[in-house]
C-alpha cells in the first residue's frame, strides 16, 4: 500500500555538480566512505536499503536554503556509496513540502518522535531505479511539476518497496552529528509498507527501538534551482508573525486554500485586513487541512457554500491551526462535517474570539454545527481549544448523528477545552446527542462557561450538552426557550434568572465576568465576540421574551412581555398573540404564531404556540383589569359609561388619576411597585 506523496527518481549517472545555480547542503562535495552514514541498517537516508519497504523523512532548514527563497525547486541529488556487490532496485516516491519547524518534535511523555503528515503536499513524480554502482548519485527531478520555495523548512519524503535490497548501501551525510536537533526518521520493514507501518505504530509516532531511527544528520544534497521567482501570493507581508501574508481579496482567498491543499501553511502566519464575500463554494481548505495562524482581525467573511461533500466551513479541516478574531455570515450546505467556521479542527488547533452567524445545514448526516463540527485530538498531540466563540446561525439538519450549537463532536483519545462559549440561535436539528451549546463530548474534555439562549423546533434535544459526562462548570440554559425532554435541573434557568446580572458571578479562575460578558437590565449577556456584541444583531437576539413563570414557548397561556431593550420592535404575524408598543403581549387565539423582532434592519422569528387564552379573554371581556407590563401599566375597562382609576405608591401618595372609557389603555410609569384601584377592586402590581 502507497502513500501519496511526491515521486523520486534514482538515477546511475557519473558524479557531478549541475551546472546553473545549486544549492550544496554539508559535504556534498565529499567523497569517499568516510563521508556516509555508519551503524546498523537504520542509519541510512534517503532510502533504508535493507529492507523491503522502507520510508524516510529528512528536514532542511530556512538557513541552509536561504539562497533560493522565492526560487523554483528543479532537482535534488544525493550521493550514493554501495559498499558490496548487491544492487538495489524497486519503485521509489519522493514528497516534497514546507512547514514552519526545523526539527521533529518529540512527546515528552511518550518519548516517541512524530512523523508530519505530508499526503496533501506538493507534486509528485515515480520512476523505477537500478542502482548497481560503486558511487553515484540519486537524482530527484522535479522540472516538470516545479516546485516554489518561499523560504520554510523544506520537508522531504522518501518510500519505496524494494525488489532487490542492498544492505550495503549507504549515502553520504552533512556531517552534522552532533546537532541535538533530530531532523531525518528512518523507518525499515519486510512485511509492511510505509503508509501502514507508521499507522500501526500508533497515531503515526516513531518508537526507535523498534520500527526506526531518529538522526540528527541529513543527508548531504544538491539543490538545483531556476531563477524564475515566487509571484507575491497574497496582498503583502511575508507569512511571518511580525509581517504576516494579508488577505484582502478574494484572489487572496482562493490561493490561502492552494497553499492549504499543498500542504504550505505550516508556522504561517495570515491577517485578514477587510471584510469579504466569497462566490459560491469557495471555501479555505477544499482538499486538506489549514495548519497555520489565522487572524481575521475582527473582520467578516461571508461564505455561500452548497455542496453534496462533507467537511465545508469556511475552513473545511485544521491540524495545529489557530483560527482567531474573525465573524462568519452567509450560508453553508453539506452531507457531514457541515459548520460555518472550521468543519474538522484536530490536534491542537485553537478557535479563539469567533462569532459565527452563518446558517448551517447538513443533509441526512453526522457532525454539525456552528462553530466546530467534529473535534479531535489523538494520542500525543495537544487538546483542541475552542475560547470565546459565539454562534447566532441556525442550525438545521434530519437524521443527524451529533450536533451542536457552538460544537458538535468533541473528544478522541486527549481532552479538549470549551470554553466561554454561548448559543443564540435556532436549532432545527433532529437525531442523536444534539444538544444546544456541545452535541457530544468526552470525559476527559474541560466545559466551562458554556451558556444556551437560543431557540428549538422540538423537545428531544438536550439544552446545553448533549452527553454531559465531561467536567463542567457554569453551563446553563434556557428552559423556556428550549423546553428539553432532557432535564438537568443544575443546568436549566428560567427567562427571568438570566437576564441582567442573574448569571454574573465570579467564580475563580472561571466566572462569568464582565471582563468576557455584557451585562444589560432585562437582556440576556452577550459574550464578547470581535466587538460583534456592539452590533444591532447580536442585540436582537439578547432582547428576551419575558415568559409567565410556568409557560414555555410551546406552551403560552398567560400574558408575557415582549422585552424592547435596545429599541427591539415585536409584532405577531398570524395574530395569536396581541402585543402592543410597550412590549406587553396577549395571548388572544390558540395555535401557533411567530412573534418577528427587528433593529436596524435585522429580524428574528420565534414560534410560540399558545395553547389556552380562555381565561386572559374571558377576564378581558368581563372585568375591568389592569396588567403590569415593561414600564408601564395597561388597562382594559369594559364600562360604558367608563370609571375613575386612581394608582399609589406604597406610601399610600397618590401618583396618577385617570378618567377612563371602555377600551385599552396604555401608561407609562417607572419601575416600581403600584397600588391601583379600579372600580371596585384594588390590585398590587409591578411595573418591570
Amino acid at each position: 500500500m502507497y502513500m501519496k506523496i511526491f515521486i523520486l527518481i534514482f538515477l546511475f549517472i557519473p558524479f557531478m555538480l549541475s551546472a546553473g545555480n545549486s544549492v550544496l547542503v554539508g559535504n556534498f562535495d565529499a567523497s569517499g566512505e568516510d563521508d556516509v552514514y555508519a551503524g546498523n541498517e537504520w542509519n541510512n537516508a534517503p532510502a533504508v536499503s535493507a529492507f523491503r519497504y522502507s520510508g524516510t523523512q529528512i528536514i532542511y532548514t530556512p538557513e541552509q536554503l536561504s539562497a533560493m527563497k522565492g526560487k523554483q525547486i528543479e532537482r535534488l541529488t544525493f550521493k550514493y556509496v554501495n559498499g558490496g556487490s548487491d544492487r538495489y532496485e524497486g519503485r521509489v516516491t519522493v514528497s516534497l513540502m514546507e512547514i514552519g519547524v526545523s526539527e521533529f518534535l518529540e512527546d515528552p511523555t511518550l518519548k516517541h518522535i512524530k512523523w508530519i503528515r505530508y499526503e496533501n503536499g506538493g507534486p509528485t513524480v515515480s520512476k523505477d531505479v537500478i542502482l548497481d554502482g560503486r558511487e553515484g548519485t540519486v537524482e530527484f527531478d522535479f522540472s516538470s511539476e516545479p516546485y516554489y520555495y518561499t523560504g520554510q523548512s523544506l520537508l522531504v519524503t522518501v518510500t519505496a518497496e524494494a525488489t532487490a535490497q542492498s544492505p550495503l548501501l549507504k549515502f553520504v551525510h552533512n556531517g552534522d552529528t552532533e546537532s541535538e536537533k533530530w531532523r531525518v526518521l528512518t523507518y525499515g520493514s519486510d512485511s509492511e509498507s510505509f503508509a501502514s507501518g507508521i499507522e500501526s505504530m500508533g497515531n503515526s509516532y516513531i518508537h526507535d527501538s523498534s520500527v526506526g531511527s531518529r538522526l540528527a544528520a541529513a543527508p548531504a544534497v544538491c539543490i538545483d534551482y531556476s531563477e524564475k521567482t515566487v509571484e507575491q501570493a497574497f496582498s503583502g507581508g511575508d507569512g511571518t508573525e511580525s509581517f504576516p501574508y494579508l488577505i484582502s481579496t478574494v484572489d487572496d482567498v482562493r490561493e490561502l486554500d492552494r497553499w492549504t491543499n499543498e500542504g504550505k501553511t505550516r508556522g504561517i502566519f495570515f491577517l485578514l485586513t477587510t471584510d469579504l464575500t466569497l462566490p459560491e463554494n469557495v471555501y479555505i481548505g477544499t482538499k486538506s487541512d489549514f495548519c497555520g495562524v489565522f487572524d481575521g482581525g475582527n473582520h467578516c467573511i461571508t461564505i455561500d457554500i452548497a455542496t453534496t461533500s462533507g467537511y465545508v466551513a469556511l475552513f473545511g479541516s485544521a491540524i495545529g491551526a489557530t483560527i482567531r478574531n474573525l465573524q462568519v455570515d452567509g450560508n453553508v450546505e453539506g452531507t457531514g462535517y457541515v459548520a460555518g467556521v472550521v468543519a474538522n479542527p484536530a490536534n491542537g488547533t485553537l478557535v479563539e474570539n469567533v462569532v459565527n452567524f452563518c446558517d448551517v445545514t447538513a443533509y441526512g448526516s453526522s457532525y454539525v454545527a456552528g462553530v466546530a463540527a467534529n473535534m479531535v485530538t489523538l494520542t500525543g498531540s495537544k487538546g483542541c481549544q475552542i475560547l470565546q466563540c459565539a454562534n447566532y446561525g441556525t442550525i438545521t439538519a434530519e437524521n443527524c448523528t451529533v450536533a451542536g450549537g457552538v460544537v458538535g463532536y468533541s473528544g478522541q483519545q486527549v481532552g479538549n477545552e470549551i470554553g466561554r462559549v454561548a448559543n443564540y440561535g435556532l436549532m432545527d436539528v433532529h437525531g442523536y446527542k444534539v444538544a444546544g451549546v456541545v452535541g457530544n463530548s468526552m470525559y476527559d474534555d474541560d466545559i466551562h462557561e458554556a451558556l444556551n439562549f437560543g431557540t428549538t423546533t422540538h423537545r428531544d434535544i438536550s439544552g446545553t450538552l448533549g452527553s454531559p459526562r465531561a467536567p463542567y462548570r457554569n453551563c446553563f440554559y434556557n428552559s423556556q426557550y428550549f423546553d428539553s425532554n432532557y432535564k438537568y435541573p443544575n443546568q436549566m434557568k428560567l427567562v427571568s434568572e438570566m437576564i441582567g446580572s442573574g448569571l454574573k458571578n465570579s467564580e475563580s479562575g472561571h466566572g462569568l465576568g464582565q471582563d468576557f460578558w455584557v451585562f444589560a437590565e432585562q437582556c440576556f449577556p452577550l459574550l464578547k465576540v470581535c466587538g460583534s456584541e456592539n452590533s444591532a444583531r447580536c442585540k436582537l437576539y439578547a432582547a428576551p421574551l419575558m415568559l409567565a413563570e410556568g409557560n414555555t414557548l410551546s406552551n403560552v397561556d398567560k400574558p408575557f412581555v415582549a422585552v424592547s431593550s435596545h429599541g427591539v420592535k415585536w409584532n405577531s404575524l398570524y395574530g395569536k398573540i396581541q402585543i402592543d408598543d410597550m412590549g406587553n403581549a396577549i395571548p388572544v387565539a390558540v395555535g401557533k404564531d411567530i412573534l418577528r423582532a427587528s433593529l436596524d434592519g435585522y429580524e428574528r422569528m420565534i414560534e410560540v404556540t399558545v395553547t389556552d387564552c380562555s381565561s386572559v379573554i374571558g377576564q378581558m371581556q368581563s372585568s375591568n383589569e389592569v396588567f403590569a407590563g415593561e414600564n408601564c401599566l395597561l388597562f382594559t375597562i369594559v364600562e360604558e359609561a367608563g370609571m375613575e382609576v386612581q394608582i399609589y405608591d406604597l406610601s399610600g401618595i397618590c401618583l396618577r388619576q385617570l378618567s377612563l372609557t371602555k377600551g385599552t389603555y396604555r401608561e407609562a410609569f417607572l419601575p416600581g411597585i403600584y397600588i391601583v384601584k379600579l372600580s371596585d377592586k384594588v390590585v398590587k402590581t409591578m411595573v418591570r
